[in-house]
């Protein structure tokens, strides 16, 4: 039963990370934004700086240099649920680069939880306590660029 809770959870977290990012993408269409503060309904979106990580991502989250970031935001959803993003452009092929931040994150403790790989794109979600992580790297044809997507989703505990 408490599996079952923890997949619903992670479902609905990984919905709400890609209902953010759907949002998002569509407003700012590839490009940074500036600082800005957003409210979408209950969801605070807030812009980060493109030198910046967005909260619950690490700090030493590898990123090639000559990157363009082209999202970068943190998201909170009735003040627990946290959603990190950042989005940004790689010279890796794809298989190169989904290894690369699959490692990075099995290294300090996250479990692979699925693995998908389809026709340009390859994604993997990873678990730790009450966080995922989804890591997406797809083909841009028209940017003739490969694009990385992390997101970090956790819920907060209540204190």
């Amino acid at each position: 039963m408490q599996s079952r809770k923890r997949l619903l959870l992670l479902i609905a977290l990984v919905a709400l990370a890609i209902i953010i990012a759907v949002i998002l993408w569509q407003q700012k269409k590839d490009k940074a934004p500036a600082q800005t503060n957003e409210n979408i309904g209950n969801i605070q979106v807030k812009a980060i700086e493109p030198g910046d990580v967005p909260g619950g991502l690490p700090e030493n989250l590898p990123i090639e240099p000559g990157s363009e970031v082209l999202q970068n935001y943190q998201a909170t959803a009735n003040g627990d649920r946290i959603q990190g993003t950042r989005k940004f452009t790689t010279k890796k092929p794809l298989a190169s680069a989904i290894k690369t931040y699959t490692d990075f994150f099995k290294a300090s403790a996250w479990v692979v939880v699925d693995e998908q790989n389809g026709d340009g794109y390859q994604t993997v979600l990873l678990r730790r306590n009450d966080s995922t992580v989804l890591v997406v790297v797809r083909e841009d044809a028209a940017a003739k660029k490969n694009v990385v997507e992390i997101t970090l989703s956790e819920t907060r505990k209540q204190k």
